[in-house]
């Protein structure tokens, strides 16, 4: 059953890859993400021609995509560290290559922190960074997949924690049509406010006037554990934070943002397994059902 907002979430790749989008079908997923491996280690999970073509052929029959993918924790395109900042280099690349092999919409990446050293000295490691990726896509050509930044929960130096900081790094390579990823939990420990309409309405404002929507690729939906402009990246369930159920319904049903893909990252994935049932029951909250 197609529903009028578009509710996903994040989905297991345990056994192996292509059992993700049975999972999904399982939740009642309109959109899915996984992570393309282990997302704590820098070791790059091998999957075979068959698995990438597996999870290809399920996503399209079983109706549940677009997916996507989210990147490693480690990766920290900002780093002081010469090792850490090649090693992420590759990791994003090797992301990218697999997205497009199994039909993957976007890959979605953290930017990283310089930690004492600066905005823009954290920039221009970035800066570069991206260049020597750009190269890299230039010479592999996977047109059919979209990097995306995603928006930062404003820890300590983490770049990417405004739209202002997202557009400085993203100017420069406006023809590679990268995109950003918004969360609601990080903008709102960020200190972008949800919680009523007119701030809603500033939040469009604001996005209008820096990054713009045609850079807009999808939304993770998330309530926060913690409070406004913390800094701290908790994720909460649907309602049970300190945005709240009227706010995060308020935000997906407003004709700016109500059209892209939300896709959970909420403590509830992390127990026993969801099913069809509990991501309806999300539903009728929101009002989408």
């Amino acid at each position: 059953m197609q529903h009028p907002i578009k509710l996903g979430a994040h989905v297991s790749i345990a056994g192996t890859l292509s059992n993700a989008p049975e999972r999904a079908r399982q939740m009642g997923c309109e959109g899915f993400q996984i992570f393309n491996t282990n997302p704590r280690n820098w070791r790059q999970t091998k999957v075979s021609d068959f698995e990438k073509e597996q999870f290809r052929a399920r996503t399209k029959k079983l109706g549940v995509g677009p997916a996507f993918i989210h990147t490693i924790y480690l990766i920290n395109l900002a780093s002081s560290t010469p090792q850490f900042w090649e090693l992420s280099i590759q990791a994003l690349v090797d992301a990218l290559l697999l997205g497009r092999e199994i039909g993957a919409r976007a890959v979605v990446t953290h930017v990283g922190s310089p930690k004492d050293e600066g905005f823009k000295v954290g920039l221009e490691r970035v800066h570069e960074a991206l260049r020597r990726l750009c190269a890299t896509l230039d010479r592999y050509e996977p047109d059919s997949v979209r990097l995306c930044l995603e928006f930062s929960a404003g820890t300590g130096s983490h770049i990417g924690k405004t739209f202002e900081e997202l557009t400085t790094i993203l100017d420069p390579f406006e023809k590679y049509n990268f995109g950003v990823t918004l969360d609601t939990a990080h903008m709102f420990t960020s200190g972008v406010e949800l919680r009523t309409q007119a701030a809603l309405e500033e939040l469009v404002v604001t996005i209008e006037k820096t990054i713009g929507f045609e850079r807009v690729e999808f939304i993770h939906l998330n309530d926060s554990k913690a409070p406004f402009g913390s800094g701290a990246d908790r994720h909460e369930d649907i309602g049970k934070g300190e945005i709240g159920l009227d706010a995060l319904t308020r935000f997906v049903h407003h004709p700016r943002f109500r059209d892209f893909n939300f896709i959970l990252e909420t403590p509830a994935l992390k127990t026993a397994p969801p099913d069809t049932a509990w991501l309806d029951t999300i539903r009728t909250q929101l009002g989408i059902k």
